[in-house]
């Protein structure tokens, strides 16, 4: 059976919003629509939704990334109220359901996407990598905290789906030592780095104990999006201090993901959060954070990061996923 033989969904399912389209016969991508996950009580609902508003081709056949773990039938999304049987839905669509971690489908587009659809966040590394054929990780921040890896070999590639958001968040100076005690207190349990870098719930933490620590009380904003609003429009400089901190924090992760994953071919940053300042971010400590390992940063130095910048490239990673099914 040939790919044009079987049409094909593919949607990228997020805690906030999800991102379904359509792979026509020739395999190019087709009919996007971008829904508010929250607006439906089911996946199984939206995506009955979706085929009213486009009426392609009736589908055989349905790809799905989400964002949780892939264990077994039953499917519960960490950072909203879905929670759904892949058989269960699979029976109500008529469709075959094939599940993917978020991050693992976003990791199998990193080999397909244009310099136009990457950004270097380090403009001064420009000669090549020597270490081009390594794997290549890419983590970010949405509602929660996401991360995988993609792997080459000499007869294709193939990704590996993981927590990273789970992991313990490492300090990595005097501040973020006192931001930890204060969530700590806050949690009765350890930090995890998605405590600290998820939209929903680490970057309020953030804001919140980076003001007691600024004597910043009451605080102006207590979200993401008040944050970039106070610090990129209004200029506050509590809210630049933050979102400086956010940065840095975000380069220390990835390079803590590098060393821990050996993904000398590239780190990249994703997510729906970190595109919304991309300028800011180029000229903030990521790089630094990342580089700042003194007995190994000649080898961080050569390894590049890069910030995704297609709002799509998880539906691009289906897509591969898709396609190297077929070639197989």
């Amino acid at each position: 059976m040939k790919q044009s033989d079987v049409s094909t969904l593919i949607t990228d399912m997020g805690a906030t919003f999800t991102r379904i389209a359509y792979i026509d016969s020739e395999g190019a991508i087709s009919h996007i629509r971008k829904y508010l996950s929250s607006d439906f009580p089911s996946p199984t609902e939206l995506i009955k939704q979706y085929l009213r508003d486009v009426t392609p081709p009736a589908p055989q056949q349905l790809l799905m990334a989400i964002a949780a773990p892939i264990q077994g039938d039953q499917i519960s999304l960490s950072n909203n109220h879905w929670h759904f049987s892949l058989k269960e839905m699979a029976d109500q669509l008529s469709l075959k359901v094939k599940p993917f971690n978020d991050f693992a489908a976003l990791a199998a587009s990193l080999d397909h996407l244009t310099e136009r659809e990457v950004v270097k966040i380090d403009s001064a590394q420009e000669c090549a990598s020597p270490f081009s054929n390594h794997p290549k990780a890419v983590i970010g921040s949405g509602t929660g905290f996401g991360s995988a890896l993609l792997i080459s070999t000499a007869t294709g590639s193939f990704t590996i789906a993981a927590e990273g958001g789970q992991a313990l968040y490492p300090p990595q100076d005097q501040e973020e030592i006192a931001i930890l005690k204060l969530v700590e207190q806050t949690l009765h349990r350890p930090v995890t780095i998605e405590d600290l870098l998820g939209c929903q719930r680490g970057i309020p933490r953030l804001i919140m104990a980076m003001a007691k620590i600024y004597g910043q009380t009451p605080v102006d904003f207590s979200s993401a999006k008040g944050l970039l609003a106070a610090a990129l429009e209004e200029k506050m400089p509590f809210a630049i201090a933050v979102l400086s901190r956010y940065c840095a924090m975000l380069g220390n992760v990835a390079a803590n993901t590098l060393l821990t994953s050996g993904a000398l071919g590239g780190v990249y940053i994703a997510g729906g959060f970190a595109p919304r300042f991309e300028s800011f971010l180029l000229d903030s400590p990521f790089r630094e954070a990342f580089c700042n390992r003194s007995h190994i940063d000649e080898i961080l130095t050569q390894v590049p990061t890069y910030l995704i910048k297609h709002p799509y490239a998880t539906l691009i990673g289906l897509k591969q996923i898709l396609s190297n099914h077929y070639q197989s």
